[in-house]
Protein backbone atom coordinates (compact mmCIF):
# COMPACT_ATOMS: atom_id res chain seq x y z
CA UNK A 1 0.00 0.00 0.00
CA UNK A 2 1.51 3.20 -1.27
CA UNK A 3 -0.20 6.25 -3.06
CA UNK A 4 2.41 8.55 -3.59
CA UNK A 5 4.09 12.09 -2.29
CA UNK A 6 4.08 14.04 -5.44
CA UNK A 7 2.43 16.59 -3.79
CA UNK A 8 5.85 17.66 -2.52
CA UNK A 9 9.68 18.41 -3.93
CA UNK A 10 11.47 15.43 -2.30
CA UNK A 11 11.23 12.37 -1.17
CA UNK A 12 13.49 9.96 0.89
CA UNK A 13 14.79 6.88 -1.26
CA UNK A 14 17.75 4.98 0.37
CA UNK A 15 19.42 6.55 3.74
CA UNK A 16 20.96 5.49 6.58
CA UNK A 17 20.99 7.17 9.86
CA UNK A 18 23.08 6.77 13.86
CA UNK A 19 21.03 5.68 16.27
CA UNK A 20 21.98 4.87 20.13
CA UNK A 21 25.46 4.40 20.60
CA UNK A 22 27.55 3.15 23.44
CA UNK A 23 30.86 3.00 24.40
CA UNK A 24 31.26 -0.63 22.15
CA UNK A 25 28.53 -0.67 20.24
CA UNK A 26 26.11 1.17 18.29
CA UNK A 27 22.78 1.01 16.33
CA UNK A 28 21.99 1.57 12.85
CA UNK A 29 18.89 2.65 10.94
CA UNK A 30 19.10 2.13 7.21
CA UNK A 31 15.92 2.55 4.99
CA UNK A 32 16.15 1.10 1.32
CA UNK A 33 13.78 0.83 -1.39
CA UNK A 34 14.44 -2.98 -3.17
CA UNK A 35 15.18 -5.72 -0.63
CA UNK A 36 18.51 -7.50 -0.40
CA UNK A 37 21.89 -8.21 1.92
CA UNK A 38 23.67 -4.88 2.65
CA UNK A 39 27.57 -4.61 3.29
CA UNK A 40 28.34 -2.40 5.71
CA UNK A 41 32.14 -1.12 6.28
CA UNK A 42 33.02 0.90 9.26
CA UNK A 43 36.01 3.32 9.10
CA UNK A 44 38.47 5.16 11.83
CA UNK A 45 37.45 8.29 11.24
CA UNK A 46 41.43 9.87 11.71
CA UNK A 47 43.12 7.38 9.14
CA UNK A 48 40.05 6.11 6.96
CA UNK A 49 41.40 2.79 7.07
CA UNK A 50 38.55 0.01 7.00
CA UNK A 51 38.31 -1.71 10.83
CA UNK A 52 35.53 -3.65 10.23
CA UNK A 53 33.30 -4.81 7.89
CA UNK A 54 30.32 -7.26 7.29
CA UNK A 55 26.67 -7.76 6.21
CA UNK A 56 23.23 -7.17 7.45
CA UNK A 57 19.86 -8.79 5.70
CA UNK A 58 16.77 -6.50 6.74
CA UNK A 59 13.53 -8.09 6.88
CA UNK A 60 11.56 -7.41 4.08
CA UNK A 61 7.94 -6.58 4.67
CA UNK A 62 5.36 -4.06 3.19
CA UNK A 63 4.54 -2.77 6.48
CA UNK A 64 7.97 -1.79 7.06
CA UNK A 65 8.45 0.37 4.28
CA UNK A 66 12.18 -0.87 3.63
CA UNK A 67 13.50 -0.01 7.13
CA UNK A 68 15.48 -1.53 9.79
CA UNK A 69 17.44 -1.16 12.48
CA UNK A 70 20.87 -3.13 13.58
CA UNK A 71 23.14 -3.17 15.91
CA UNK A 72 27.05 -2.95 15.40
CA UNK A 73 28.82 -5.37 15.70
CA UNK A 74 26.07 -7.83 17.17
CA UNK A 75 23.47 -8.06 14.14
CA UNK A 76 26.28 -8.06 11.63
CA UNK A 77 27.57 -11.34 10.11
CA UNK A 78 30.95 -11.45 9.69
CA UNK A 79 31.86 -8.12 12.01
CA UNK A 80 33.92 -9.34 14.93
CA UNK A 81 35.20 -5.99 16.78
CA UNK A 82 33.25 -3.90 19.13
CA UNK A 83 33.93 -0.37 18.80
CA UNK A 84 36.10 1.41 21.02
CA UNK A 85 35.36 4.35 23.73
CA UNK A 86 36.10 7.55 22.72
CA UNK A 87 36.52 7.15 19.85
CA UNK A 88 35.38 8.35 16.43
CA UNK A 89 34.23 6.47 13.08
CA UNK A 90 32.45 6.89 9.51
CA UNK A 91 30.33 3.96 8.24
CA UNK A 92 28.48 3.25 4.81
CA UNK A 93 26.02 0.69 3.79
CA UNK A 94 25.96 -0.53 0.18
CA UNK A 95 22.66 -2.93 -0.84
CA UNK A 96 25.09 -5.41 -2.64
CA UNK A 97 22.78 -6.73 -4.73
CA UNK A 98 23.21 -3.64 -7.26
CA UNK A 99 25.83 -2.10 -5.39
CA UNK A 100 24.06 1.02 -4.63
CA UNK A 101 25.36 2.82 -1.58
CA UNK A 102 22.61 3.68 0.68
CA UNK A 103 24.36 6.29 2.46
CA UNK A 104 26.90 7.38 5.06
CA UNK A 105 27.24 8.32 8.64
CA UNK A 106 29.09 8.58 11.84
CA UNK A 107 29.26 7.36 15.15
CA UNK A 108 31.07 9.08 17.92
CA UNK A 109 31.61 6.93 20.68
CA UNK A 110 31.09 7.70 24.73
CA UNK A 111 33.56 7.43 26.71
CA UNK A 112 33.58 4.12 28.72
CA UNK A 113 34.76 6.58 33.00
CA UNK A 114 35.40 9.33 33.38
CA UNK A 115 39.55 8.47 32.39
CA UNK A 116 39.00 8.95 28.86
CA UNK A 117 35.90 11.69 28.86
CA UNK A 118 36.39 14.54 26.48
CA UNK A 119 37.21 17.84 28.65
CA UNK A 120 34.26 19.44 26.59
CA UNK A 121 31.59 17.91 24.13
CA UNK A 122 28.17 19.34 23.87
CA UNK A 123 24.71 17.43 22.91
CA UNK A 124 22.04 19.34 20.60
CA UNK A 125 18.46 20.01 20.64
CA UNK A 126 15.84 20.57 18.23
CA UNK A 127 12.33 19.69 17.29
CA UNK A 128 9.45 20.65 15.11
CA UNK A 129 10.92 20.09 11.37
CA UNK A 130 8.34 21.32 8.59
CA UNK A 131 10.53 22.82 5.69
CA UNK A 132 7.60 23.01 3.43
CA UNK A 133 6.06 25.73 2.11
CA UNK A 134 2.26 25.99 0.72
CA UNK A 135 3.38 24.52 -2.82
CA UNK A 136 5.57 21.82 -1.39
CA UNK A 137 8.73 23.33 -2.23
CA UNK A 138 11.40 23.38 0.98
CA UNK A 139 12.13 26.40 2.40
CA UNK A 140 15.24 28.15 1.57
CA UNK A 141 15.73 29.32 4.89
CA UNK A 142 15.15 26.53 6.60
CA UNK A 143 17.49 24.05 4.54
CA UNK A 144 19.70 27.24 4.76
CA UNK A 145 19.82 26.52 8.90
CA UNK A 146 20.18 23.02 8.87
CA UNK A 147 22.66 22.85 6.21
CA UNK A 148 24.71 25.56 7.63
CA UNK A 149 24.19 24.32 11.50
CA UNK A 150 26.71 21.53 10.64
CA UNK A 151 29.48 23.26 11.05
CA UNK A 152 28.45 25.05 14.24
CA UNK A 153 27.50 21.28 15.57
CA UNK A 154 31.49 20.18 14.60
CA UNK A 155 32.84 23.34 16.28
CA UNK A 156 30.83 23.05 20.02
CA UNK A 157 32.10 18.90 19.92
CA UNK A 158 28.00 17.73 19.26
CA UNK A 159 27.94 14.41 19.84
CA UNK A 160 24.75 13.90 20.22
CA UNK A 161 21.12 15.21 18.80
CA UNK A 162 18.10 14.87 20.89
CA UNK A 163 15.11 15.34 18.22
CA UNK A 164 11.94 16.02 21.20
CA UNK A 165 9.09 15.81 18.83
CA UNK A 166 7.47 16.76 15.47
CA UNK A 167 9.86 15.17 12.87
CA UNK A 168 7.20 15.30 10.58
CA UNK A 169 3.94 17.15 10.16
CA UNK A 170 0.78 15.06 8.83
CA UNK A 171 -1.47 17.96 8.54
CA UNK A 172 0.99 20.54 7.61
CA UNK A 173 1.69 22.58 4.80
CA UNK A 174 -2.52 23.14 5.77
CA UNK A 175 -3.30 22.91 1.24
CA UNK A 176 -1.31 19.48 2.07
CA UNK A 177 -2.52 17.95 5.26
CA UNK A 178 -4.36 14.67 5.47
CA UNK A 179 -6.80 15.71 6.87
CA UNK A 180 -7.53 18.14 4.24
CA UNK A 181 -10.70 16.25 2.32
CA UNK A 182 -8.97 17.69 -1.11
CA UNK A 183 -5.59 16.60 -0.63
CA UNK A 184 -6.14 13.54 1.22
CA UNK A 185 -8.43 12.86 -1.73
CA UNK A 186 -5.24 13.14 -4.45
CA UNK A 187 -3.24 10.50 -1.63
CA UNK A 188 -5.34 8.36 0.07
CA UNK A 189 -6.16 4.69 -0.83
CA UNK A 190 -9.26 3.98 -3.01
CA UNK A 191 -12.70 4.03 -1.07
CA UNK A 192 -11.58 5.97 1.52
CA UNK A 193 -12.93 9.74 2.03
CA UNK A 194 -10.67 10.40 5.07
CA UNK A 195 -7.92 9.29 7.32
CA UNK A 196 -10.94 8.41 10.15
CA UNK A 197 -12.06 5.78 7.53
CA UNK A 198 -8.71 4.75 7.03
CA UNK A 199 -6.97 1.04 8.58
CA UNK A 200 -4.27 0.73 11.00
CA UNK A 201 -2.16 -0.36 8.13
CA UNK A 202 -3.21 2.21 5.41
CA UNK A 203 -2.42 4.84 8.25
CA UNK A 204 0.95 3.56 8.28
CA UNK A 205 1.63 3.38 4.71
CA UNK A 206 0.45 6.61 4.41
CA UNK A 207 2.68 8.12 7.17
CA UNK A 208 5.76 5.96 5.79
CA UNK A 209 4.98 8.42 2.28
CA UNK A 210 4.80 11.53 4.28
CA UNK A 211 7.73 10.53 6.51
CA UNK A 212 9.81 9.94 2.88
CA UNK A 213 8.19 13.62 2.08
CA UNK A 214 9.59 15.31 4.82
CA UNK A 215 12.87 13.43 5.29
CA UNK A 216 14.00 13.59 1.79
CA UNK A 217 15.43 17.11 2.59
CA UNK A 218 18.74 16.22 2.36
CA UNK A 219 20.31 18.46 5.14
CA UNK A 220 18.11 17.13 7.65
CA UNK A 221 18.86 13.68 6.81
CA UNK A 222 22.79 14.27 6.71
CA UNK A 223 21.76 15.73 10.00
CA UNK A 224 20.57 12.32 11.37
CA UNK A 225 23.53 10.32 9.65
CA UNK A 226 26.23 12.44 11.60
CA UNK A 227 24.94 12.41 14.92
CA UNK A 228 23.91 10.12 17.16
CA UNK A 229 20.17 11.21 16.91
CA UNK A 230 17.36 10.20 19.84
CA UNK A 231 14.38 11.02 18.66
CA UNK A 232 10.37 11.12 20.17
CA UNK A 233 7.45 11.98 18.58
CA UNK A 234 5.11 14.83 19.42
CA UNK A 235 1.60 15.69 18.26
CA UNK A 236 2.08 16.17 14.55
CA UNK A 237 3.21 12.99 13.55
CA UNK A 238 -0.19 12.04 14.52
CA UNK A 239 -2.51 15.44 14.48
CA UNK A 240 -1.81 18.37 15.80
CA UNK A 241 -2.60 18.31 19.72
CA UNK A 242 -3.18 14.64 19.85
CA UNK A 243 -4.59 13.53 23.01
CA UNK A 244 -5.74 16.86 24.45
CA UNK A 245 -9.81 16.20 22.83
CA UNK A 246 -11.72 13.45 24.24
CA UNK A 247 -12.21 12.18 20.62
CA UNK A 248 -9.08 11.10 19.98
CA UNK A 249 -9.86 8.33 22.44
CA UNK A 250 -12.37 6.91 20.68
CA UNK A 251 -12.73 3.77 17.94
CA UNK A 252 -12.82 6.31 15.04
CA UNK A 253 -9.34 7.50 16.13
CA UNK A 254 -8.17 4.03 16.89
CA UNK A 255 -6.48 3.27 14.12
CA UNK A 256 -4.90 6.66 13.47
CA UNK A 257 -3.09 6.48 16.99
CA UNK A 258 -1.93 2.67 16.39
CA UNK A 259 -0.97 3.42 13.14
CA UNK A 260 0.60 6.90 13.03
CA UNK A 261 2.80 5.47 16.35
CA UNK A 262 3.91 2.16 14.45
CA UNK A 263 4.88 4.58 11.66
CA UNK A 264 7.16 6.16 14.24
CA UNK A 265 8.29 3.37 15.49
CA UNK A 266 9.57 2.23 11.65
CA UNK A 267 11.18 5.79 10.76
CA UNK A 268 12.13 7.02 14.79
CA UNK A 269 12.24 5.03 17.70
CA UNK A 270 13.37 1.82 15.93
CA UNK A 271 16.70 3.00 15.60
CA UNK A 272 16.84 3.34 19.86
CA UNK A 273 14.55 1.07 20.96
CA UNK A 274 15.49 -1.67 18.64
CA UNK A 275 12.51 -3.95 16.97
CA UNK A 276 11.73 -7.03 19.06
CA UNK A 277 8.58 -8.70 17.01
CA UNK A 278 5.98 -5.74 17.68
CA UNK A 279 6.14 -2.28 18.60
CA UNK A 280 6.05 -1.37 22.53
CA UNK A 281 3.48 -0.01 24.51
CA UNK A 282 5.72 3.34 25.15
CA UNK A 283 8.24 4.64 23.04
CA UNK A 284 10.22 6.73 25.78
CA UNK A 285 13.50 5.73 27.03
CA UNK A 286 16.95 7.02 28.47
CA UNK A 287 20.33 6.83 27.31
CA UNK A 288 23.93 8.01 28.64
CA UNK A 289 26.88 9.66 26.71
CA UNK A 290 29.79 9.96 29.24
CA UNK A 291 28.64 11.81 32.38
CA UNK A 292 25.31 13.08 30.74
CA UNK A 293 21.97 10.91 31.98
CA UNK A 294 18.64 11.68 29.47
CA UNK A 295 15.55 10.26 29.49
CA UNK A 296 13.49 11.18 26.49
CA UNK A 297 9.45 10.90 27.74
CA UNK A 298 6.58 9.71 25.60
CA UNK A 299 4.03 12.15 26.10
CA UNK A 300 1.55 11.45 23.23
CA UNK A 301 1.00 7.28 22.73
CA UNK A 302 -0.64 7.00 26.35
CA UNK A 303 -1.98 10.58 26.32
CA UNK A 304 -6.49 10.60 26.60
CA UNK A 305 -8.69 13.33 27.73
CA UNK A 306 -12.15 13.14 28.87
CA UNK A 307 -13.99 16.07 29.61
CA UNK A 308 -12.86 16.15 33.05
CA UNK A 309 -8.81 15.26 32.91
CA UNK A 310 -6.55 14.91 30.52
CA UNK A 311 -4.20 12.02 31.20
CA UNK A 312 -0.52 13.17 29.88
CA UNK A 313 0.88 9.76 30.60
CA UNK A 314 0.46 6.43 32.06
CA UNK A 315 1.63 5.29 35.41
CA UNK A 316 3.89 3.12 34.18
CA UNK A 317 5.44 5.59 32.30
CA UNK A 318 6.03 7.92 35.54
CA UNK A 319 7.42 4.82 37.19
CA UNK A 320 9.90 4.38 34.55
CA UNK A 321 11.08 8.53 34.97
CA UNK A 322 11.22 7.82 38.47
CA UNK A 323 13.69 4.31 38.03
CA UNK A 324 15.86 6.68 35.65
CA UNK A 325 16.60 9.49 37.65
CA UNK A 326 17.35 7.29 41.21
CA UNK A 327 19.28 4.98 39.02
CA UNK A 328 21.56 7.60 37.17
CA UNK A 329 22.15 9.20 40.87
CA UNK A 330 26.46 9.00 39.45
CA UNK A 331 25.34 11.22 36.29
CA UNK A 332 27.37 14.74 36.59
CA UNK A 333 24.11 15.98 34.54
CA UNK A 334 20.71 14.56 34.77
CA UNK A 335 18.29 16.16 31.28
CA UNK A 336 14.60 15.26 30.82
CA UNK A 337 12.91 15.27 28.03
CA UNK A 338 8.87 16.91 27.68
CA UNK A 339 7.99 17.35 23.82
CA UNK A 340 5.68 20.11 25.59
CA UNK A 341 8.06 22.11 27.95
CA UNK A 342 6.67 22.11 31.86
CA UNK A 343 6.91 26.19 31.79
CA UNK A 344 6.09 27.80 28.94
CA UNK A 345 2.30 30.15 29.34
CA UNK A 346 0.55 31.69 32.99
CA UNK A 347 -2.15 28.75 33.63
CA UNK A 348 -5.04 31.48 33.28
CA UNK A 349 -3.78 31.21 29.57
CA UNK A 350 -4.20 27.90 29.30
CA UNK A 351 -7.58 27.55 31.35
CA UNK A 352 -8.70 30.01 28.95
CA UNK A 353 -7.42 28.35 25.69
CA UNK A 354 -10.02 25.64 26.27
CA UNK A 355 -12.77 28.43 26.41
CA UNK A 356 -11.67 30.27 23.21
CA UNK A 357 -10.55 27.19 20.94
CA UNK A 358 -12.54 24.64 22.17
CA UNK A 359 -11.25 21.04 22.79
CA UNK A 360 -7.88 20.36 21.81
CA UNK A 361 -6.52 23.73 20.65
CA UNK A 362 -3.13 24.77 21.26
CA UNK A 363 -3.59 26.59 24.14
CA UNK A 364 -5.74 23.51 25.89
CA UNK A 365 -2.76 21.33 24.87
CA UNK A 366 -0.33 22.47 27.55
CA UNK A 367 0.66 20.98 31.16
CA UNK A 368 -1.00 24.22 32.81
CA UNK A 369 -4.80 23.22 31.27
CA UNK A 370 -6.91 22.32 34.44
CA UNK A 371 -7.77 18.93 33.09
CA UNK A 372 -3.80 18.30 33.21
CA UNK A 373 -3.42 19.35 36.80
CA UNK A 374 -2.71 15.90 38.10
CA UNK A 375 -0.73 14.61 35.32
CA UNK A 376 1.76 17.96 36.00
CA UNK A 377 0.87 17.98 39.84
CA UNK A 378 2.83 14.38 39.87
CA UNK A 379 6.02 15.33 37.59
CA UNK A 380 6.43 18.72 39.38
CA UNK A 381 6.27 16.20 42.75
CA UNK A 382 9.02 13.72 41.51
CA UNK A 383 11.51 16.50 40.36
CA UNK A 384 11.01 18.12 43.51
CA UNK A 385 12.12 15.36 45.40
CA UNK A 386 14.75 14.58 43.30
CA UNK A 387 16.45 18.04 43.97
CA UNK A 388 15.61 17.72 47.58
CA UNK A 389 17.64 14.29 47.47
CA UNK A 390 20.16 15.14 44.90
CA UNK A 391 20.67 18.53 45.34
CA UNK A 392 24.31 18.71 43.89
CA UNK A 393 22.97 16.93 40.59
CA UNK A 394 22.32 19.33 38.11
CA UNK A 395 18.67 18.83 36.01
CA UNK A 396 17.85 20.47 32.76
CA UNK A 397 14.80 19.84 31.06
CA UNK A 398 14.53 19.88 27.31
CA UNK A 399 11.39 20.49 25.19
CA UNK A 400 10.30 21.72 21.63
CA UNK A 401 7.05 22.08 20.27
CA UNK A 402 5.92 25.70 21.34
CA UNK A 403 7.41 28.10 18.04
CA UNK A 404 9.71 29.59 20.01
CA UNK A 405 13.73 29.06 21.83
CA UNK A 406 13.88 30.00 25.77
CA UNK A 407 16.27 29.39 28.40
CA UNK A 408 14.85 29.57 31.95
CA UNK A 409 15.49 29.03 35.54
CA UNK A 410 12.94 26.67 37.83
CA UNK A 411 13.13 27.64 41.26
CA UNK A 412 11.04 26.18 44.29
CA UNK A 413 9.49 29.60 45.73
CA UNK A 414 11.13 28.96 49.54
CA UNK A 415 14.52 27.52 48.17
CA UNK A 416 14.05 24.26 50.06
CA UNK A 417 15.60 22.36 47.01
CA UNK A 418 17.85 23.12 44.14
CA UNK A 419 16.81 24.91 41.52
CA UNK A 420 16.14 23.32 37.71
CA UNK A 421 16.78 24.70 34.26
CA UNK A 422 14.80 24.22 31.09
CA UNK A 423 16.07 24.84 27.47
CA UNK A 424 13.30 25.09 24.85
CA UNK A 425 14.29 24.26 21.20
CA UNK A 426 11.59 25.13 18.35
CA UNK A 427 11.17 25.14 15.47
CA UNK A 428 14.01 24.09 13.27
CA UNK A 429 12.54 24.39 10.06
CA UNK A 430 9.06 25.41 10.61
CA UNK A 431 8.68 28.71 9.82
CA UNK A 432 5.16 29.96 11.45
CA UNK A 433 3.96 33.83 11.00
CA UNK A 434 6.10 36.16 13.02
CA UNK A 435 3.18 36.67 14.94
CA UNK A 436 2.70 33.46 16.24
CA UNK A 437 6.37 32.75 17.48
CA UNK A 438 6.17 36.32 18.63
CA UNK A 439 3.24 35.55 20.77
CA UNK A 440 4.76 32.18 21.96
CA UNK A 441 7.36 34.21 23.37
CA UNK A 442 5.37 37.11 24.72
CA UNK A 443 3.42 34.72 26.44
CA UNK A 444 6.18 32.85 28.06
CA UNK A 445 7.52 35.95 29.17
CA UNK A 446 4.37 36.69 31.16
CA UNK A 447 4.78 33.28 32.94
CA UNK A 448 6.49 33.90 36.27
CA UNK A 449 5.27 30.71 38.72
CA UNK A 450 4.17 27.00 38.42
CA UNK A 451 1.75 26.34 41.21
CA UNK A 452 2.91 22.83 43.20
CA UNK A 453 0.57 20.41 44.34
CA UNK A 454 -0.01 19.88 48.11
CA UNK A 455 3.95 19.30 49.98
CA UNK A 456 5.49 20.77 47.27
CA UNK A 457 6.30 24.40 46.77
CA UNK A 458 5.49 26.50 43.49
CA UNK A 459 8.57 26.83 40.87
CA UNK A 460 9.26 30.42 40.18
CA UNK A 461 10.18 30.91 36.12
CA UNK A 462 12.82 33.30 35.24
CA UNK A 463 14.27 33.79 31.91
CA UNK A 464 17.70 33.11 32.28
CA UNK A 465 19.98 36.27 31.28
CA UNK A 466 22.83 35.36 28.73
CA UNK A 467 26.44 36.41 28.68
CA UNK A 468 28.81 38.36 27.00
CA UNK A 469 26.01 40.24 24.43
CA UNK A 470 24.54 36.79 23.93
CA UNK A 471 21.54 37.37 25.25
CA UNK A 472 18.10 36.72 22.66
CA UNK A 473 15.75 35.19 25.74
CA UNK A 474 13.18 34.35 24.67
CA UNK A 475 14.08 33.86 20.70
CA UNK A 476 11.27 33.60 18.08
CA UNK A 477 13.03 32.44 15.02
CA UNK A 478 14.20 29.15 13.69
CA UNK A 479 16.74 27.67 16.06
CA UNK A 480 18.62 25.00 17.37
CA UNK A 481 19.33 24.30 21.37
CA UNK A 482 22.78 23.12 22.45
CA UNK A 483 23.87 21.84 25.73
CA UNK A 484 27.97 22.44 26.07
CA UNK A 485 29.53 20.01 28.69
CA UNK A 486 32.69 20.51 30.10
CA UNK A 487 34.76 18.18 32.62
CA UNK A 488 37.46 19.52 35.12
CA UNK A 489 38.71 16.99 37.57
CA UNK A 490 36.00 14.66 37.73
CA UNK A 491 32.89 17.55 37.80
CA UNK A 492 30.36 18.58 35.49
CA UNK A 493 29.81 22.10 34.45
CA UNK A 494 27.54 23.07 31.63
CA UNK A 495 26.63 26.17 29.47
CA UNK A 496 23.03 26.52 27.98
CA UNK A 497 23.24 28.03 24.31
CA UNK A 498 20.88 28.44 21.15
CA UNK A 499 21.57 29.05 17.38
CA UNK A 500 19.68 30.93 14.64
CA UNK A 501 20.35 32.51 11.36
CA UNK A 502 21.83 35.96 11.98
CA UNK A 503 20.99 39.15 9.35
CA UNK A 504 23.96 38.14 7.35
CA UNK A 505 22.01 34.67 7.10
CA UNK A 506 24.77 32.64 8.66
CA UNK A 507 24.19 30.64 11.66
CA UNK A 508 25.39 32.03 14.60
CA UNK A 509 25.02 31.65 18.59
CA UNK A 510 22.26 34.50 19.82
CA UNK A 511 22.40 33.05 23.29
CA UNK A 512 24.70 31.62 26.24
CA UNK A 513 24.27 31.14 29.32
CA UNK A 514 26.67 31.33 32.44
CA UNK A 515 28.68 28.19 33.22
CA UNK A 516 26.19 26.39 35.35
CA UNK A 517 24.72 25.78 37.79
CA UNK A 518 26.02 28.95 40.26
CA UNK A 519 25.69 28.47 44.30
CA UNK A 520 22.00 27.27 45.05
CA UNK A 521 21.50 29.76 47.58
CA UNK A 522 20.25 29.40 51.21
CA UNK A 523 17.63 26.81 52.05
CA UNK A 524 17.22 23.97 54.14
CA UNK A 525 18.84 21.70 51.67
CA UNK A 526 21.53 23.84 50.49
CA UNK A 527 25.26 22.48 50.77
CA UNK A 528 27.61 25.62 49.40
CA UNK A 529 26.95 24.21 45.88
CA UNK A 530 25.90 21.62 43.77
CA UNK A 531 29.60 19.82 43.79
CA UNK A 532 29.16 19.21 47.34
CA UNK A 533 29.09 15.21 47.60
Amino acid sequence: MDWGVSEFESELVDAVGTGWVRPRSARLWVRSSKGGRLRVILRDQQDRTITGEGTFEPVRSPELDGSASFRWPEDVEGARELLRPGSNYSYEIVRERDDVRLGHGEIATPPEGDDDCPEKFAIAVASCHQPFEDDGTISKKASRLVDKAHEVLDAHHVKAVVLCGDQMYTDYPQTKSLFEDEFFAKVGPRGRSSMLECSREEVRSLLHARYRAFWGMNEFQRLQADWACYPMLDDHEIVDNFGSAPAHDTDEWRAIRAGALDACHDYQTSRVLGRHGSRPDSLHYGFRWGPVGCFVMDLRSEKRATEDECSIYSTQQLEDLARFLRGNEDAGLLMVTLSVPLAHIPEWMSAAGKVFEGEGGDLADRWGQPAARRSRDQVMALLYEHRQRRPWQPLVLLGGDVHMGAVSELRWKDDSAASMYQLISSPLTNDETPVVKLGSALAHEMLQEIEGPEGVPAAQVRLLPGSAGLNRNPLPALNMGIVEVTRREGRTFFKLMQLALGDDDEPHIVYESAELPGPMGGGPAARGDYLTK
